[in-house]
């Protein structure tokens, strides 16, 4: 990009020189063309290569340039004011050419720069909304463009959109005023940068994801919910802060299908508060989701319940145990669920084996209990749902497996410690063996 800018102190000092610079930044940065043509990768023309898997930019040029901008802070602010206004509404969100997503890796250069300076929250929206009207193919390269980018360059992405959602969960608690639409654009792009982050080399943490703003949203909604309690305190600043309990409701509630952002405690926050809200708009109905089992046939009973299909996942289980008089509040239910993982670690189950050594539990290799294993995964659901426990003692192998991660021989040291060694054993003669026989060729 051939541009210089003097010094600021000439700038300010002379209005037809800034009238002049004015008009420059205004024909360099509202143009998609000129932007997408800047910064380009000179070594071996490599921007010549351009494809769905090359960018074609030197992104270390790019940084250094916004760099040198964000020294002379008229300039920068001026810059950012045509990029918003002119730049990002001419985008084309099908465009013939990958060459037209450069400004895409581009502008996250310039949003660095910005956030230094308390500056480029509303451009940062902006962005992201572009981002997600790209046609669906396009989308795709993009990420397939995150995903090949240098770890600082993907790091800088990823840490734009989270200052800015966090930003956005600071201006609702601050001005109690409803920016959902705005937030939802910002953890939507951070969704997808989680989704490439986990599927490549980066390897950024999920703190890096996380927004520990909505940890506080939610102290602020239980501290609500105590005083709503105390039916004596009806004082003006219960009044707001009820008030401001409902938007923090609505604004979590809203963001609840970007999981990135919430660590494990605002994930169950979220879960039980959302749990709370159906429970409360369904009036449990007396002839829902009754679940009736005999205490000898429990397991089979629950099976056969499931398969008639007349479960409704969202209300709340009762059970009632037969010939058992008694009306389940939570405490029957919480039984049942008790007697269920008793049930399935017994021997008679023939469903879960236990491992002597470890004492936790894997799962029978048999083809013919699929169906069992589903149903049993279905009434850990429901027992999450309703806010119950199963204690069943499995191994991190199983969470493993539930995230698309890949096992390792230390999860198999955790299940067996025998096996385990065995297998290590074993490994490590095979190595000497190949040492020794392609030494010997």
């Amino acid at each position: 990009m051939g541009v210089r800018f003097r010094d600021s102190r000439q700038i300010s000092n002379n209005p037809k020189y800034w009238t002049r610079t004015k008009r420059n930044i205004t024909k360099i940065f509202s143009s998609v063309s000129c932007i997408n043509g800047s910064f380009l990768e000179k070594s071996s023309d490599k921007h010549y290569s351009t494809s769905q898997h090359q960018c074609g930019l030197d992104l270390s040029v790019t940084r250094q340039f916004f760099e040198k901008l964000s020294r002379k802070e008229k300039v920068l602010k001026e810059v950012e004011s045509v990029v918003q206004q002119h730049l990002l509404p001419s985008l084309n969100h099908c465009p013939a050419g990958v060459e037209a997503l450069r400004v895409y890796l581009i502008l996250p250069e310039l949003l660095r720069v910005l956030l230094k300076q308390q500056l480029g929250t509303n451009l940062a929206v902006s962005l992201a909304e572009a981002i997600l009207k790209l046609c669906p193919d396009l989308l795709k390269v993009l990420e397939g463009y995150w995903a090949r980018m240098g770890y600082s360059f993907f790091r800088t992405v990823v840490k734009n959109f989270h200052s800015v959602s966090t930003k956005l969960f600071e201006l609702i608690r601050d001005e109690r005023r409803d920016y959902s639409q705005q937030l939802k654009k910002t953890v939507e792009v951070l969704q997808k940068l989680y989704a490439v982050n986990s599927q490549t080399h980066h390897g950024l943490s999920d703190s890096h994801f996380h927004v520990k703003e909505i940890n506080n949203f939610f102290k602020l909604i239980q501290e609500s919910d105590l005083r709503q309690e105390s039916f004596w305190d009806d004082s003006l600043e219960s009044e707001r802060l009820w008030e401001s309990a409902n938007l923090y409701i609505k604004i979590v509630m809203s963001v609840t299908k970007f999981p990135c952002i919430f660590d494990m405690e605002a994930k169950k926050d979220a879960f039980l508060r959302e749990n709370s809200i159906r429970s409360s708009s369904i009036m449990l109905q007396t002839n829902g989701n009754a679940l009736h089992v005999g205490r000898q046939t429990l397991l089979k009973d629950a099976f056969e319940y499931l398969r008639r299909n007349i479960h409704d996942f969202s209300r709340p289980l009762k059970v009632t145990f037969m010939e058992e008089n008694g009306i389940d509040d939570g405490g029957i239910s919480q039984e049942f669920f008790s007697l269920f993982s008793k049930a399935l670690r017994s021997e008679d189950s023939k469903l879960l084996e236990i491992f002597e050594e470890s004492e936790l539990v894997w799962f029978m290799s048999d083809e013919y209990k699929v169906d069992d294993y589903r149903d049993i995964g279905t009434i850990f659901g429901m027992a999450f749902y309703n806010d119950h426990l199963v204690n069943i003692p499995f191994p991190s192998a199983l969470f493993k497996r539930l995230l698309g991660e890949k096992p390792t021989l230390r999860d198999l040291e955790e299940l067996s410690p025998c096996q385990a060694r065995h297998v290590f054993n074993f490994s490590i003669i095979i190595t000497n063996y190949n040492t020794n026989y392609y030494t010997k060729c």
